[in-house]
């Protein structure tokens, strides 16, 4: 393996009279210093053309992060692999090239992928925010593996304690019966234009999201919430999720814990897709997003389709869900139970359809739109009380029946029926 030798490039200086710039070096001389280091994976050990371990190569480069400086690791294409946790500290930078893969190996499955932590590779003994800071991941691929040979689950990407974190421009698939990112007690955290599918399920079917955020806590029913982590009660603060497409998780987005006085706040989830493919062998999806224990949220322009639930919000405060495409949740598009607003059960449910009348009934409270059937277009009010439609001609049996509709939120609503 190379030498590692560091290059950098300082941060430009602007020229100024020199009694300012004795005064600004005498306030921040650490910042007028600061340097950006380069390294490129292949230049120190790492080979992206064949099947070896790169894990001690990887986080040798890893290891040399500072407190003082930035370090930028950049992966040509090709396929790393990895048996062990990568270990990511303060002020760094991973560069994926677009056609570049971190894979984890056979070996490796039982493990996280990468996971925040200190020089020394520990990640407890640190409370609040101050792990890590400063870390970004953009381009390329993080592939969980041969999943059908996993025994153990496992976050892929796991960050925690952490602040000014942001996940870009990258596809996370494969993963078994955990999350593919999950913030625990992250501030300033940000997961924009990525990709995710591949979920493989274990025994609990329906509490993986592909995105989760989550306390820093451990109770007694079930045990540490984030294990490896200081269990200090550190929730999420100023979290942006957008411009996703997450496909066939049991929960898209979400959160399961709920710890009085220690809400995750200022959360926005816009413009992600979120949807269980039609070709999809696995059980169904369960819930698009999936909330608990927040304030201050905004969730708006997201489009879920063929879940059981689209949004589900519990016990949480300051809401804002507006301008979503809930399409086809059989179960219900959009929930609240035990937050400021009043539960709003967002749900077409046919009362009655007997074939060889044309009398049809059902209920949608808070949506008004129209009913699509046998050629023919039924308008409808926003009512809580049962909806009653004299169709044109008699109701036949596997009749193709369309809603459509619109809450006070502007929230749409799909649902297609067949008569059975």
């Amino acid at each position: 393996m190379n030498k590692i030798t560091k290059y950098f490039y300082p941060q430009p200086v602007i020229l100024l009279p020199f009694f300012i710039l004795f005064i600004l070096t005498l306030l921040s001389p650490i910042h007028a210093f600061a340097k950006t280091y380069y390294y490129n994976v292949t230049d120190y050990g790492a080979d992206g053309s064949d099947r070896k371990d790169d894990t001690s190569a990887i986080q040798k480069l890893l290891d040399e992060a500072t407190e003082d400086d930035t370090t930028v690791i950049k992966f040509p294409a090709g396929t790393y692999y990895i048996s062990r946790p990568l270990y990511i500290q303060s002020n760094t930078k991973l560069q994926l090239n677009s056609k570049a893969t971190i894979r984890r190996s056979s070996h490796g499955l039982g493990h996280n992928m990468l996971k925040t932590s200190d020089a020394s590779h520990v990640s407890t003994g640190y409370p609040g925010y101050t792990l890590a800071h400063n870390i970004t991941i953009t381009g390329g691929t993080w592939d969980g593996g041969d999943i059908s040979k996993a025994k153990q689950t496992s976050n892929l990407i796991y960050i925690g304690h952490s602040s000014n974190i942001t996940i870009s421009n990258t596809t996370i698939k494969n993963c078994y019966g955990a999350h593919s990112v999950e913030f625990a007690g992250v501030k300033n955290g940000t997961i924009k234009n990525c990709t995710f599918y591949g979920f493989r399920y274990d025994s609990d079917r329906f509490t993986s999201e592909a995105i989760q955020l989550d306390v820093c806590y451990k109770d007694r029913s079930s045990g540490k919430w984030t294990p490896g982590y200081e269990l200090d009660k550190t929730a999420c603060s100023n979290i942006l999720i957008e411009n996703n497409t997450i496909k066939d998780y049991p929960r898209g987005i979400g959160s399961h814990h709920v710890l009085k006085g220690h809400y995750s706040t200022n959360i926005t989830i816009r413009n992600n897709k979120i949807a269980r493919s039609s070709s999809s062998t696995q059980g169904k999806c369960m819930t698009g997003i999936l909330l608990m224990g927040t304030n201050k949220v905004s969730i708006s322009k997201n489009t879920i389709n063929h879940y059981y639930y689209g949004v589900t919000i519990k016990n949480s405060k300051k809401l804002s869900i507006k301008n979503n495409k809930l399409k086809y949740n059989t179960s219900g598009n959009l929930i609240l139970e035990s937050c400021d607003i009043k539960s709003q059960k967002r749900k077409f449910t046919v009362t009655k359809d007997t074939v060889g009348e044309q009398e049809f009934q059902y209920t949608c409270p808070g949506i008004k739109g129209y009913v699509k059937t046998d050629g023919e277009t039924y308008h409808f009010g926003a009512s809580s009380k049962e909806h009653t439609i004299e169709l044109k001609n008699k109701i036949k049996r596997n009749q193709k029946i369309t809603f459509y509709g619109k809450d006070t939120w502007g929230n749409t609503y799909y649902r297609i029926y067949y008569v059975s």
